[in-house]
């Protein structure tokens, strides 16, 4: 009987501890050429699988990061010593893995841009936009505008999939009447998902925590 009970509470338990990493892990990619790269063609992070990348007009030095943990996963450009001066696109695809969590959703892109005058700091505004595709996302389209809002923006796309696709087309001089043409010192694409274990998680860890508590039981008497 103690055999039967401490088995349910390693499978109960062991249910949750199941949730980890599979596959290449997302380290930071070195422009330019990091997209013919086969090993660097789809890496994971957490729960998310990150492929399909690939970009056009970015140089040499910029550098496209991942980080992020639970529920908030990021893939961001950080431009190093130089902003970015030139239209660029960058695209690719998000996946949840259902491996390491069947019920996961993704539920919205936080988009965010960072942007100067060029030669000139931090001023606003600039003629900066950058226009932001998805593939199931709602809207399916959204411009970030420096002349707008400021030199920095934020938009929210909602979500309701296990995979997005992600464009992200950048131009210095989108809106002339703006300003003076613009300048990129990084961008940040957040996914942001719901977490809600599986019915049989939730199933598996109730009997390993009833099976710990009949077996302390058990020992009790004994």
């Amino acid at each position: 009987m103690k055999k039967v009970l401490l088995l349910s509470s390693i499978l109960g338990l062991g249910a949750v501890a199941s949730y980890g990493s599979t596959g290449p892990q997302c380290s930071a990619l070195t422009v330019p050429n990091q997209e013919s790269a086969t090993s660097l063609s789809t890496c994971e992070i957490g729960d998310k699988i990150f492929s399909n990348l690939s970009e056009t007009g970015l140089a040499a030095g910029d550098n496209i990061l991942f980080s992020g943990s639970g529920t908030v996963y990021n893939l961001s450009l950080d431009t190093g010593s130089a902003p970015i001066t030139t239209g660029f696109t960058l695209s690719f695809t998000v996946t949840v893995d259902p491996t390491v969590c069947a019920a996961c959703v993704i539920i919205q892109n936080v988009d965010q841009m960072f942007t100067q005058q060029v030669g000139t700091g931090t001023q606003i505004p600039n003629a900066s936009t950058a226009t932001i595709t998805t593939s199931t996302g709602s809207p399916s389209s959204i411009t970030l505008d420096a002349g707008g809002v400021g030199a920095n923006e934020t938009k929210l796309v909602s979500v309701g999939n296990t995979t997005e696709a992600i464009s992200f087309q950048y131009s210095p001089d989108g809106i002339p009447g703006n300003g003076p043409a613009g300048q990129l010192s990084g961008l940040t694409i957040g996914i942001s998902q719901s977490a809600v274990p599986e019915p049989m998680t939730f199933s598996l860890m109730g009997a390993g925590l009833l099976g710990l508590g009949l077996l302390r039981k058990r020992i009790g008497r004994s």
